[in-house]
């Protein structure tokens, strides 16, 4: 008898944790992508690419290696290259010159000197210039147009998700392009609403405008009871990019707090309520 009353204890605490256990946060990273593109509008070819090393500059500029091969051959060619939101790639017979273009992440003068140096090295095999209006392959005898078939050519991706059961997923709309971890928290939440903190860099040109600033501020989501989205709200508190400050955080009661905010289109005051999941603009 008292081993049914453990078991039935067990079980009870186990449904207890499954249902508290969502909505919860998935963040997925991915650092590699494969492409497809026809060279000469004759010769369709899949490449892979993964990113090496981020410039000291900008985390939006990176180093990347990996190969690419002709479909109906599929021997795969090294290549190595930069991606700063266009794509530039080198095949060479030397591995001391993929390990330079590698390595030219970690000079302090890349983006600048360097970058005009990397986009006429001339001692390669074969070269791809890919951006979204002009792209082309070369060899030592004879240059060709180029057409990849995606347009978004960024290989790093952040996508954030709300995970509102074992078997359902929301995407948190990506004010970023999909660049940055937005670094969310969920400070409150019932089944249905979900309120979330997220505080992350203004921008990943450390040296141009608000390279040293933050985004700070809140998302509020409300679905029904069959988890279609009923309310969205996105509010800054403090905002670099957009000029707004927080000018006072008052504690209401324990789980109650109003910020007072300067510059927002949003909302002046917020009222965040952690106990009844509320979230009151004004």
């Amino acid at each position: 008898m008292k081993n049914s009353i453990l078991v039935l204890f067990v079980l009870f605490l186990g449904r207890i944790s499954a249902q508290q256990e969502f909505p919860k946060l998935l963040t997925i990273i991915t650092e590699d992508r494969i492409f497809e593109g026809t060279i000469n509008n004759k010769y369709p070819i899949t490449m892979y690419l993964k990113i090496v090393d981020y410039s000291q500059h900008s985390g939006y500029v990176y180093s990347v290696k990996g190969w690419y091969y002709y479909n109906n051959i599929r021997k795969k060619i090294p290549i190595v290259g930069i991606f700063d939101n266009n794509l530039i790639l080198y095949s060479f017979n030397s591995k001391k010159l993929e390990e330079d273009v590698l390595n030219i992440m970690n000079k302090d003068s890349y983006y600048l000197k360097d970058r005009k140096l990397f986009l006429n090295i001339t001692n390669y095999e074969e070269k791809f210039i890919i951006d979204a209006s002009n792209s082309s392959w070369s060899n030592k005898r004879k240059s060709l147009s180029f057409k990849l078939d995606q347009t978004d050519l960024a290989i790093r991706k952040t996508s954030e998700y709300l995970l509102l059961k074992r078997d359902l997923t929301f995407t948190i709309p990506n004010f970023e392009y999909g660049y940055q971890l937005r670094n969310f928290k969920i400070i409150a939440k019932t089944s249905n609403k979900i309120i979330l903190r997220y505080d992350h860099l203004s921008s990943l040109f450390y040296n141009g405008m608000c390279g040293a600033g933050f985004e700070h501020g809140f998302l509020y989501f409300q679905f029904d009871s069959n988890y279609n989205l009923t309310r969205f709200d996105n509010v800054l508190i403090n905002s670099c990019m957009h000029h707004i400050s927080l000018v006072d955080k008052i504690k209401i009661t324990k789980s109650k707090t109003k910020y007072r905010i300067s510059g927002s289109k949003e909302a002046s005051e917020l009222i965040i309520d952690k106990k009844n999941v509320t979230f009151t603009k004004n």
